[in-house]
């Protein structure tokens, strides 16, 4: 998806580059005077998960004991795609508005154990990784620092994220012990649905810093972001309305927060210089 979205840049700015060459437009030297900007972005996120409290089948019963541990973030991988759209409130502060689809990821595993008072015992150790997706609409104040063709920035602001879905891939084994000899069963997997765990929003703040490059009439760069979200991801009325989770897998999702970190590739164009074409080609035609 992400190397699509590469080459719609590549042939969008083949495009506008042409249709530029044929008038004077505003470049390097005065873009900062330009106040509407219009921006594709795509890279990848890295979820980290805030555990604020932990849920089991099994608390109370005898003879058991489980073992849930959460993935690290670099195992985290997703992906954000999205437009941005600008507006210049001055030389070096500008408003955002970047709505996106982001996709995150994170996972965790699982061991859990019973035995018996002969020291017989079952277990089930498990792999679980999460995809879920939202399309956000962040809103962010930018301040920059124009440094001839280079532009340093930092950003800060909010985001509103509607919940479009998710999957779960897990990947689990069994194994019985009985008169001190192990029989692990082979591994085998599953893929399930989230959407009745999960809630069906989220709110956070947002903020980053980043460096862009002025290469004429377009402004291309680099972002470093982290979203913090505010706000519970499971639904708590419905933690344990999975009966085929409870029954086979002894599985009910903890309560949880999730926060991101984006490596984003941006690109920004003036609208100025689309209207001032629009404008000069009018003209042209009058001429004629």
């Amino acid at each position: 998806m992400i190397l699509r979205f590469l080459r719609i840049i590549l042939l969008f700015i083949c495009f506008a580059q042409t249709s530029f060459s044929q008038t004077r437009l505003k470049g390097a030297s005065d873009i900062g005077k330009l106040r509407w900007w219009l921006g594709i972005k795509t890279g990848a996120t890295f979820s980290q998960v805030k555990v604020l409290e932990k849920f089991s089948v099994l608390s109370g019963q005898n003879n058991s004991d489980e073992d849930k541990k959460y993935n690290k973030s670099f195992r985290n991988m997703g992906q954000t795609i999205g437009v941005i759209f600008g507006y210049a409130l001055g030389p070096n502060f500008l408003i955002t508005f970047q709505p996106a689809y982001s996709n995150y990821k994170y996972g965790y595993k699982t061991f859990r154990t019973w035995r018996n008072l002969n020291g017989d015992s079952y277990s089930l150790s498990t792999s679980q990784i999460q995809r879920i997706g939202y399309i956000e609409f962040p809103v962010l104040f930018l301040f920059r620092v124009p440094v001839g063709h280079f532009e340093p920035y930092i950003n800060l602001g909010a985001y509103y994220g509607k919940f479009v879905g998710g999957r779960k891939k897990l990947t689990y084994q069994e194994s019985i012990t009985e008169g001190g000899l192990s029989q692990p069963e082979d591994e085998k997997s599953e893929t399930l649905g989230l959407s009745e765990y999960m809630m069906k929003s989220q709110m956070g703040l947002a903020g980053g810093l980043g460096i862009s490059y002025t290469i004429q009439y377009f402004r291309i760069g680099l972002e470093l972001s982290y979203k913090t979200g505010q706000y519970n991801l499971t639904d708590v009325k419905a933690r344990y309305s999975n009966k085929h989770m409870l029954s086979k897998y002894y599985e009910v999702p903890d309560d949880i927060r999730l926060n991101q970190m984006d490596i984003t590739l941006n690109m920004f164009m003036p609208v100025d210089n689309l209207i001032h074409l629009h404008s000069s080609q009018k003209s042209k035609a009058g001429r004629k």
